[in-house]
């Protein structure tokens, strides 16, 4: 017997997620998540998140713009003598 994809259609065309979701039913679709979700810790508010992913920011930034610049006036006047 040869199969066709239509006659599981309806299994997986993501109605009842859908159904689900908008219902606010956590029990009534697939819900995926990744390893991602082993590595969540806490749920903060969504100011102190902001908070915290500006904080981070800000220390990536100014972490790899110091490893860019360089306080050494040698190095500088170098850098100046050539432009």
């Amino acid at each position: 017997e040869e199969f066709d994809f239509m006659d599981v259609a309806h299994l997986v065309n993501g109605k009842r997620g859908r159904e689900a979701e908008t219902k606010g039913d956590a029990d009534g679709g697939i819900w995926t998540a990744g390893q991602v979700v082993g590595l969540i810790d806490s749920i903060p508010a969504v100011q102190e998140l902001m908070d915290q992913m500006m904080q981070e920011a800000e220390e990536v930034i100014l972490s790899r713009l110091n490893s860019m610049v360089s306080n050494d006036k040698q190095h500088q006047h170098s850098l100046r003598s050539k432009l």
